[in-house]
């Protein structure tokens, strides 16, 4: 059931004045607050659900908050995510300060209505409060949320950070899985992965998700997304006609120094020294490229695999400067993985994997991902990377191999919290169980083989009649 903080919010005298009281108008006055309000909420679906039976088919703000309420199960949270990232969306003083308006009094009318909310439209709604700085608090039954992922909006830097350190496997815990035991399961796995629940709105236009708008680089198709204490990600669709705004917020600003592309390359090779001259970037900004190299290239087995496109890796360096700073730019492009699919070559995403969950450890700076949407081949990759450090991260903490479980299903689910759908197919988490499986088994052979040359070591600094004795005990 959700409730509400006891002493949350209340409407102060100096709040602006309702117009829900007033005698309903044809004036210029009138006319002129309608067209705020479809600015305010300019989705049509969204001010069709806020006008409901409304007799002269006007917005009228005492009905907002009772009609959203009343809206029939199925498009019940797609409506108050909607309106809720309306809210989140003001940005000038006095505009937040209507938006907290409207959340009081939404608020209000969720507790006098003692419904209960979906979680994921709990933690929007808290964290539009946080973005305009409201005391709104929303919360679920306090014996449940404390066993489900914290999200906390950082309104500085515009970024959700999930905090799954106390939750480690809260929401699907049958997905729970040691992770030598991996393979031999992915069956079972996939049908859980399958149940994920996803939203269903424009990637690209971020209109049906607010965590999609809080986290938001700049105009992008594209989402800082982080998980404590693990990755550090900025994940994005295809930049499309925005390479400058691309290179200057998504990699520069957010000093983000290693990039994965994970498309095919339809125009020729994406760094050339023309392209870069072209580009125009603020501040003064300037990128030049210091080196291109291929890493690796995967042969056909067949001439009509993979569309007949040779998969292969492809590394770029490069420098950006504007006179006073100077930072050094690596990107990847897997070349020639098609949309929809898996990765062609398994080997090529794995070495990708490690390079980017190596520069996490050492550094903690965000790495950058994208593909063509930002969804498929972006959240297999990312969710792999996850995977990677959650695995890396229980080594260092002591955990032995055999005893290390994780639940990948959960991990995914972490993701989309802060960017829809990730990791779009099921053959796709196929991939990506058989890979953190083939990971898993390469760190058993290494500690297999770190045992035995300790051992062989041990043995050749004993005296020869330890050795002798430790022989003949194991000769019974």
């Amino acid at each position: 059931m959700l409730s509400l903080d006891s002493n949350f919010l209340s409407m102060s005298s100096s709040s602006p004045i309702d117009d829900s009281n007033a005698p309903v108008a044809t004036t210029n006055t009138d006319n002129e607050r309608q067209e705020k309000l479809k600015k305010i909420f300019p989705d049509t679906e969204l001010q069709a659900v806020l006008i409901g039976k409304e007799k002269e088919g006007k917005l009228r703000e005492r009905n907002f908050a009772k009609n959203l309420l009343s809206v029939s199960p199925e498009r019940q949270e797609a409506m108050i995510t909607c309106y809720l990232e309306a809210l989140g969306a003001q940005k000038g003083t006095k505009e937040k300060k209507e938006a907290q308006r409207f959340l009081t009094k939404f608020s209000e009318e969720v507790s006098g209505s003692k419904i209960t909310l979906p979680e994921i439209v709990v933690k929007i709604a808290n964290s539009v409060s946080a973005q305009l700085g409201s005391t709104c608090t929303f919360s679920s039954d306090p014996a449940t949320t404390t066993t489900k992922p914290i999200v906390s909006i950082n309104t500085m830097t515009n970024s959700i950070t999930v905090d799954t350190s106390s939750t480690p496997c809260s929401k699907f815990p049958e997905a729970t899985r040691k992770i030598i035991d991996l393979h031999n399961d992915e069956d079972q796995l996939a049908k859980l992965f399958n149940k994920l629940p996803t939203f269903k709105g424009s990637v690209e236009k971020h209109q049906s998700i607010l965590p999609y708008h809080l986290n938001k680089v700049a105009n992008l198709p594209a989402n800082h997304v982080q998980i404590e204490g693990l990755v550090n990600f900025i994940l994005s669709a295809r930049p499309k006609d925005q390479i400058p705004d691309h290179l200057y917020h998504a990699i520069i600003k957010p000093n983000c120094a290693l990039w994965f592309t994970l498309n095919e390359c339809h125009d020729g090779r994406f760094w050339t020294e023309k392209k870069l001259a072209n580009i125009q970037l603020p501040e003064n900004w300037k990128v030049t490229r210091l080196g291109e190299e291929l890493v690796s290239e995967k042969m056909l087995e067949q001439p009509t695999d993979n569309e007949g496109k040779t998969p292969r890796l492809i590394k770029t360096t490069l420098r950006a400067e504007n006179g006073e700073t100077s930072k050094e730019i690596t990107h990847y492009h897997y070349d020639n993985w098609l949309n929809h699919q898996p990765a062609p070559c398994e080997e090529i995403l794995l070495l990708c994997a490690k390079i980017a969950s190596e520069h996490l450890e050492k550094t903690g700076e965000p790495v950058g991902i994208n593909c063509r949407g930002g969804v498929g081949r972006t959240g297999e990759f990312a969710s792999l990377v996850y995977a990677l450090r959650h695995i890396q991260v229980a080594i260092k903490n002591g955990q032995q191999l055999e005893d290390i479980e994780i639940n990948l299903v959960e991990q995914n689910h972490d993701l989309r919290q802060q960017r829809e759908g990730l990791a779009g197919n099921a053959r796709q988490f196929s991939q990506w169980v058989n890979l953190v499986s083939r990971y898993a088994q390469e760190q058993k052979t290494t500690t297999d083989e770190v045992a035995l040359a300790q051992a062989s070591d041990n043995q050749a600094d004993m005296p020869s009649a330890e050795i002798a004795v430790t022989a003949s005990s194991f000769a019974g």
